[in-house]
């Protein structure tokens, strides 16, 4: 059983969802190959609701900097809102395309979230780098939430925030719970759930998924759906040393 006195609670009133917790993102032909890893290796009985972009529109959705979520790109948070309409009174899992699950991970996702509305993946905390710009560390490439109408009104807060300020819909989605802390109630994934730049030898076989950091990847010459196979294989104690070739602990 999870130690769960770190979550924050708030009783919702409808406790009435649908069994299948369908997972949901956005992506491009070139994270096709990264996707098809996500869906084949997944060990829950998920449904899969992707939506495709092509690598057109996301470039127009791009700007000038560096991060591609800067500059009020608002696709992300339109499509959160759009599916928790379609979903409505269930359970959504948004999930960046470059997520490998490995292992079981929906029964302690339904644990974690409780009577809550979301929870989400804990970002890093470094102030000196200006990409994360996340001061309550909330990380919304993996968030599950419950669709009803405080998640709703959050995402919407959220995308009308991000447009007005030219901004990044990640540091919105950290401010909107600074400014009004009561929109919904919520709590940070534990340490099991880790950013792929977070994973190494000592942990990566207590994780329950790994996210395709582009950092560590290209640290080691590697594409991002080769780099999430080789992370899935030292998962399972199918390949016993790390990418430096030092044995797994």
């Amino acid at each position: 059983m999870l130690d769960l006195k770190h979550l924050r609670t708030k009783p919702t009133k409808n406790k009435t969802y649908d069994d299948i917790i369908t997972v949901t993102g956005i992506f491009t032909e070139n994270y096709r190959s990264v996707v098809d890893i996500q869906k084949k290796y997944c060990k829950d009985n998920y449904r899969f609701d992707y939506r495709f972009i092509t690598d057109e529109e996301w470039a127009k959705a791009k700007t000038s900097n560096e991060f591609a979520f800067y500059g009020g790109n608002t696709i992300k948070t339109q499509l959160v809102i759009d599916k928790i309409k379609e979903y409505w009174g269930q359970l959504l899992l948004v999930c960046d395309a470059d997520v490998v699950f490995l292992k079981r991970t929906e029964d302690i996702l339904r644990e974690l979230l409780g009577e809550q509305d979301m929870v989400f993946l804990r970002e890093r905390g470094d102030s000196n780098n200006p990409f994360e710009k996340t001061p309550l560390n909330i990380n919304i490439g993996f968030v599950l939430m419950r669709c009803n109408e405080r998640s709703l009104r959050y995402w919407e807060l959220v995308q009308e925030r991000t447009k007005s300020k030219h901004g990044w819909d990640q540091e919105e989605a950290n401010l909107v719970l600074i400014d009004e802390p009561d929109i919904i109630s919520w709590s940070l994934l534990p340490k099991v759930f880790l950013n792929g730049g977070d994973i190494n030898k000592s942990n990566v076989r207590q994780q329950f998924i790994c996210t395709g950091c582009g950092t560590v990847a290209k640290r080691n010459k590697l594409e991002k759906d080769e780099y999430l196979n080789q992370i899935r294989l030292m998962a399972i104690g199918e390949r016993n040393t790390w990418f430096d070739g030092k044995p797994i602990e």
